[in-house]
């Protein structure tokens, strides 16, 4: 009997049973996108005693107007997690461990007129209709939102994707157009030849607007703006309308890379300040266009071409017969070389290319020349895809006998 009693553990006082509440969201966030409020955060996979939750989870969106009168709760304060009496459900829906989102419309009141503060929260309901409390809160701005971004086009041009669109009226609400450019395939890029941008500046429609880049899901996306000031920003309680802005219809993508295949999709965007918030209003974004970049667009000719005969008798004797070349290097950034073309002054046509391959430098000696003779020169350029410029302006040589 002692080897028994000696294998029991004491099993210590009772536990009161597990309430089982979802754990509070901590990263609420919500969007202003044209008619409606877009809410997203990470369900949590435990309860607040650290264990797996029992049964379904029911998220429970509201709009907290006590927040919105006082418009000085920090996101993330200590304060912001008490249960708040004036928050007003506004949605609901299941919701499993993870990724969540929820998404409501607006009254007519809110998508039109001056913009101000909109406040939210959400809640997490166990399977009894019982929760840990409300998230921070996470704030929008209600008040007109720009014009839809309609269809937009992508076509490739000499320096890059030229994205097109219906340019909307200079007006308060329309802030900038902003593009969202996904890289969905690369061209593997030619042997001895790098992979680049078909031109050394970045995206914009007038001037150089710089891009944010980001890796999403493995591939490359970029952010690009059309170069617009915002409509103003307004602080809370300031009335009177908003900077008006010139939209340019366009947007010339410079940083595509030839053989890559790229999704766009445009949206415009008005910013705002409210209460110290930042925010942004966001318009409906266009359905997607989808282009692949086929640089088939030949560089600009060499110009200032010059050449000097070398090596004649009367100058140097020991030297050999030769014609130096030398003409201005190339301002396109994937020019790879350069052709020489010679021809026998009177004759038609281009004449013989001498090089082999490419010469990179933006010179050549010709040593193939003959004395008593006249020859025509001509350069040409060639860029990273192997498209040929014309011929640039031809000067002329002649040798002595």
């Amino acid at each position: 009997m002692a080897w028994a009693l000696a294998g029991c553990a004491n099993p210590g006082p009772p536990r009161p049973p597990s309430l089982d509440l979802p754990s509070v969201v901590r990263d609420l966030r919500v969007s202003r996108i044209a008619q409606r409020v877009e809410a997203d955060w990470t369900t949590p996979n435990t309860n607040t005693e650290k264990t797996g939750i029992s049964g379904p989870i029911t998220a429970v969106l509201c709009r907290d107007s006590a927040a919105e009168d006082a418009a000085t709760t920090p996101v993330g304060s200590s304060g912001s997690m008490r249960s708040p009496t004036a928050c007003v459900e506004v949605a609901r829906r299941q919701v499993s461990p993870g990724a969540s989102t929820l998404e409501v419309d607006l009254p007519a009141d809110l998508v039109s007129g001056q913009v101000r503060l909109l406040a939210y929260r959400v809640e997490l309901l166990n399977v009894h209709g019982r929760s840990a409390g409300y998230s921070q809160l996470a704030w929008a701005a209600a008040g007109s939102a720009p014009q839809a971004a309609g269809k937009i086009q992508a076509e490739a041009r000499p320096r890059g994707v030229q994205i097109t669109w219906t340019a909307a009226a200079v007006g308060e609400g329309n802030g900038p157009m902003e593009l969202v450019r996904r890289t969905l395939a690369v061209a593997p890029a030619k042997p001895g030849i790098p992979a680049r941008p078909v031109a050394n500046q970045r995206p914009s429609a007038s001037g150089n607007v710089p891009a944010r880049v980001a890796k999403v899901s493995g591939m490359e996306e970029v952010r690009l703006s059309d170069g617009q000031s915002s409509d103003g920003t307004m602080s809370s309680g300031q009335t009177g309308a908003a900077k008006a802005v010139q939209d340019p219809g366009g947007l010339l993508d410079t940083s595509a890379v030839a053989g890559a295949t790229y999704r766009y999709v445009a949206q415009r965007v008005r910013y705002v300040t409210l209460g110290g918030h930042a925010l942004q209003i966001a318009g409906e974004a266009s359905a997607p266009a989808q282009v692949t970049y086929r640089d088939i667009f030949p560089p600009s000719a060499p110009r200032g071409l010059q050449a000097v005969a070398v090596g004649q008798l009367a100058v140097n004797p020991s030297a050999g017969l030769a014609v130096d070349l030398s003409w201005e290097p190339s301002p396109e950034d994937d020019v790879a070389g350069y052709n020489v073309l010679r021809r026998d002054a009177g004759s038609s046509g281009t004449g013989t290319r001498l090089n082999n391959a490419p010469v990179v430098a933006p010179a050549y000696r010709d040593t193939t020349v003959a004395a008593g003779r006249q020859y025509v020169y001509q350069v040409t350029a060639v860029d990273s895809q192997g498209n040929v410029s014309a011929p640039g302006a031809a000067v002329h040589v002649t040798l002595e006998p």
